[in-house]
């Protein structure tokens, strides 16, 4: 593409240079270079406008709008469509295909907006216009744009429809990219779905096709998603408790780290820090789960390790609320190393990290953060001072028993086990779109809830399992973040709301005492 471009200015064939410089434009997007993009296609741009090349312009128009969606700014990604658009459909020019491209990049960043009607209107007339014509990957494409829209309205059955109808028109014609799309997209639907094996298949064949396309911003993007599917998995399987089960939950916490360091390198390569802290947050999350296995505890330093790059990159850019995050789990990961007897100095470190993560609690206020950090601070003092005066075994013990009944479950709907900390994923356009999921600090003890007053429902659960605790959440999601927890059997929870339906189950939301938050319907019945 550089030769065509040197070519085209030698010869001073201006219509061949802005096509360079259009094609040079894609190819720094699909690395994830999107300023440079930019420049690129507005280079093409003007030198379309002083040719008077109308349908060129227009093309690099649509160019640019593809590359200011990705980059997060949609409100001139939808000036750039619709002046494209507008040049498209006049009737002396006729481009049927540059007008169905611009219906689809309008389609796409309306979703991103979350106005899925307006959304849906432009894919169906890009894909009217598609059919039309016979273009059967752009056909393909707006049928992945539509199942991304269905995604986004979590109507995860609906996208699936529509991934595969696409998958089966791009399978046939062999056009990598757009399937690698598709793949992207069913698993995302699957991971919703908590289908999480068939997330991990269908990520790692996105995985596959973009890294030999060249596409290192999305096979990273692949890379970790599945990541993310093997922790949620190995989280799955933990959670059951049994000695099998939690040889397969190890099984799947090293592949997590596996494909996280995979896609460490990728952005690494393509120089994209922002996702880098995040995918060595998520890496430090997958060290930490290995290391409550005996055999890995060594891992929590890797955990530390990860979390310690995160907060440097994270501070060099000036990303105050996540680096709470990163100061909070990096503080549990020294704790929890702390604990081991060969490492007991690490209690100090463990103290200087909740330190930092205190003061930047209060600085921004976050009063509930600083509540569970303080009294994490006061567990990582006393332990400090025990471990230093070496006093009885019976201390010890009293201690430990007050940390278990101080610290809440966590998990899915109920908990008997601590909560492991949710993975990140990256916030993407819509042509690939992926959960996102704000990350969790890792658990740190807390006060139990008063008793409830004798009205109102009781919380009911299951007797087979041996759960304590109800998880209220702070939306009506199985991955929305844990608000609060009642005790099982409580009397006196107020159902305050209309009920909705997501990830399966009919919630609702709830009332005890002054706590509010959302819970599944059925964890309720009339005392």
């Amino acid at each position: 593409m550089v030769d065509a471009l040197l070519i085209s200015r030698n010869i001073n064939y201006r219509a061949g240079e802005a096509d360079a410089l259009d094609n040079l434009g894609r190819v720094y997007q699909s690395l994830g270079k999107y300023h440079d993009a930019i420049t690129k296609h507005q280079e093409a741009l003007a030198i379309r406008c002083e040719i008077d090349d109308l349908a060129g312009k227009a093309t690099s128009m649509n160019n640019l709008g593809s590359a200011y969606h990705a980059l997060g700014d949609c409100r001139e990604a939808c000036q750039q469509y619709e002046q494209a658009l507008e040049i498209f459909e006049d009737e002396d020019i006729g481009a049927h295909a540059g007008a169905a491209d611009s219906q689809n990049g309008l389609g796409a960043v309306f979703c991103t907006l979350g106005q899925y009607e307006d959304a849906k209107r432009h894919l169906q007339k890009s894909l009217d216009i598609r059919e039309k014509i016979g273009d059967l990957p752009g056909k393909g494409d707006s049928l992945c744009n539509l199942g991304n829209v269905h995604y986004s309205q979590i109507n995860y059955g609906k996208a699936i429809e529509y991934y595969q109808k696409a998958l089966k028109i791009l399978k046939a014609i062999g056009h990598l990219e757009f399937k690698a799309k598709v793949f992207n997209g069913l698993g995302n639907a699957y991971y919703a779905q908590q289908e999480y094996s068939d997330a991990i298949k269908h990520y790692e064949q996105a995985w596959k096709i973009f890294r030999d396309i060249g596409n290192g911003g999305k096979a990273t993007q692949a890379r970790r998603n599945q990541g993310n599917a093997c922790y949620a998995l190995g989280n799955k399987y933990y959670d059951l408790g049994e000695e099998n089960q939690n040889s397969d939950a190890l099984e799947y916490y090293k592949n997590a780290t596996k494909q996280y360091e995979q896609a460490l390198i990728i952005k690494r390569e393509i120089s994209d820090r922002v996702d880098e802290t995040d995918i060595l947050y998520n890496l430090g999350n997958a060290y930490y789960a290995l290391g409550k296995d005996y055999c890995f505890q060594k891992k929590y330093q890797d955990a530390i390790n990860s979390y310690q790059k995160a907060l440097k990159i994270k501070r060099e850019i000036s990303d105050c609320a996540d680096e709470i995050d990163i100061l909070h789990n990096l503080g549990n990961a020294y704790y929890a190393l702390g604990k081991d007897y060969c490492f007991q100095k690490k209690y100090q470190d463990a103290i200087k990290s909740y330190q930092q993560a205190l003061t930047i609690k209060r600085e921004i206020d976050d009063h509930k953060g600083k509540k569970q950090t303080e009294f994490a601070l006061t567990i990582a003092y006393i332990m400090l001072v025990l471990s230093q005066k070496v006093v009885l075994f019976t201390g010890l013990a009293m201690l430990g028993l007050l940390a278990v009944m101080l610290i809440p479950s966590f998990g899915g709907y109920y908990s008997r086990f601590n909560k492991k900390p949710e993975p990140t994923f990256q916030n993407t356009p819509v042509a690939q779109a992926t959960p996102n999921l704000k990350p969790q600090t890792l658990p740190v003890p807390q006060p139990e809830p008063q008793a409830s007053k004798p009205s109102g429902y009781q919380v009911i659960c299951p007797p087979a399992r041996n759960y304590q605790v109800l998880n209220l959440r702070q939306s009506p999601s199985l991955y929305a973040p844990v608000v609060a927890t009642i005790p099982c059997n409580t009397i006196g929870v107020q159902i305050i709301g209309e009920s909705v339906t997501s990830n399966g189950e009919i919630w609702v939301p709830i009332q005890y005492q002054t706590i509010q938050g959302w819970s599944v319907k059925r964890a309720f019945s009339q005392p």
